[in-house]
């Protein structure tokens, strides 16, 4: 796959996100498996059985609703209220634990391998998610240090610290019309 057409891929799911955030809908469960190409090669987010209105998250008295993938799922997600103290709520998504998972996403869609694709099984990676360790950065040149840093800024542990999706759309867009305009780096640089 062309590098243009990874960052197309990006640029469109980072829309659809914030089409979704924008009509007060979190996804709740984005993974690269949840990101389809249509017939015209256009990206669609699809499996939306874990998502959420807004209203409803801010509604504390629910239970999590958090049984996605571990690879792509925001740490916070699996934190434990006291079970003693009245009210404590199990969390629920966001839409900074959306933007967690762009990131995941955005690490699969450049390098070509699902998060922590060296680790087995699903254990072995809550473990480096209590560690908080981030998945190995891909050798790939065109993951630059400006994009690991994008990555690593969307898996912060403090999620009202994650970028925003205006500023992600920014950053993707900007190196999708730079591999538009100038096609020998998209042709030298034709994906794996």
């Amino acid at each position: 796959m062309k590098l243009s057409e990874r960052y197309r891929i990006l640029d469109e799911v980072a829309s659809g996100l914030s089409y979704l955030h924008s009509s007060s809908v979190i996804h709740g469960d984005l993974t690269g498996s949840n990101v389809l190409l249509d017939e015209s090669a256009k990206s669609c987010i699809c499996d939306f059985g874990l998502s959420t209105l807004i209203a409803e998250v801010q509604d504390t008295s629910s239970n999590s609703c958090v049984t996605g993938a571990v690879r792509w799922t925001a740490p916070e997600l699996y934190k434990v209220g006291d079970p003693d103290q009245d009210g404590a709520a199990a969390p629920r998504p966001t839409v900074y634990s959306d933007i967690f998972s762009y990131g995941r996403v955005m690490l699969q869609t450049l390098s070509g391998e699902i998060p922590y694709h060296y680790l087995r099984t699903d254990g072995q990676v809550f473990f480096e998610l209590y560690r908080n360790s981030f998945p190995r950065r891909p050798f790939q040149p065109w993951v630059t240090d400006a994009h690991w840093d994008l990555m690593k800024e969307c898996w912060i542990g403090v999620p009202e610290e994650r970028p925003t999706l205006v500023r992600i759309q920014d950053f993707v867009r900007t190196y999708y019309e730079l591999l538009i305009s100038v096609p020998s780096i998209n042709d030298i640089i034709d994906g794996e």
